[in-house]
């Protein structure tokens, strides 16, 4: 999120002639990012913690970037607080349109990937025994959650832990099959990001909350918990 976050970012406060164009450069930023994310982890294969810590470095310094880039443009940043708060206000169904077109595309692909993204929580070793190549598997599932966060970022602005969260949550509801999870963790996303659009609109009188806000205030100590939870639960 943060990488796609970056480059509208960018196009919003230097380049705002081409805010239609928004979508497309926020799924390039979300793709360089990865690039460089795979390359800085691949040491004879790919590794996960490795992932985590190059993903952790890069958002860092593209933290650091959008400090400066504010910093520097601090006297046009109407147009950015909502995006950078994450915000349904004053969307109309032309951006309901836009999205509809890119997160149409983002399903397709997500949904060849079910077979695949299933293998793998057997294992990398698994994996390989059943013919997938694991490496190029997590690429391409890499390259589908950045056009999908592109597209979402560019439409709604950095709405945080919807993607942490939900998926947990539906996870426990129907178990760990993507034919199953896919659908319900759309489905559970719009309820939950609905309920706190609403929240934000309707807890104080007369001011409206971005739901980036309600999220990150909800959705981060729901997180926590799990990590708790399922830190017991490894221990056990």
């Amino acid at each position: 999120m943060m990488k796609a976050a970056t480059a509208a970012t960018t196009i919003l406060l230097l380049y705002p002639t081409l805010v239609s164009s928004v979508p497309l450069f926020a799924f390039g930023g979300a793709a360089l990012s990865c690039v460089l994310i795979y390359l800085l982890a691949w040491r004879d294969g790919i590794d996960t913690v490795r992932i985590i810590r190059s993903s952790v470095a890069i958002n860092t310094v593209l933290g650091a970037y959008n400090s400066f880039l504010q910093l520097l443009n601090s006297d046009n940043l109407s147009s950015v607080l909502s995006f950078m708060n994450g915000s349904l206000s004053g969307r109309s169904w032309d951006h309901v349109y836009i999205i509809t077109a890119y997160a149409s595309i983002g399903l397709v692909l997500a949904i060849c990937c079910i077979k695949n993204a299933n293998i793998l929580q057997l294992g990398d070793e698994m994996a390989r025994s059943l013919g997938v190549d694991v490496a190029s598997v997590r690429i391409f599932l890499s390259a589908v959650a950045a056009f999908l966060a592109a597209a979402t970022v560019a439409e709604a602005g950095m709405i945080g832990f919807v993607g942490l969260v939900v998926p947990h949550i539906a996870r426990m509801m129907v178990g760990s099959d993507y034919k199953a999870l896919l659908p319900v963790s759309m489905l559970l996303g719009a309820v939950i990001l609905l309920a706190a659009d609403t929240l934000g609109r309707t807890l104080i009188p007369g001011m409206e909350i971005p739901v980036g806000i309600v999220m990150a205030v909800t959705g981060g100590p729901f997180f926590l918990y799990m990590l708790r939870k399922k830190g017991k639960v490894s221990g056990s």
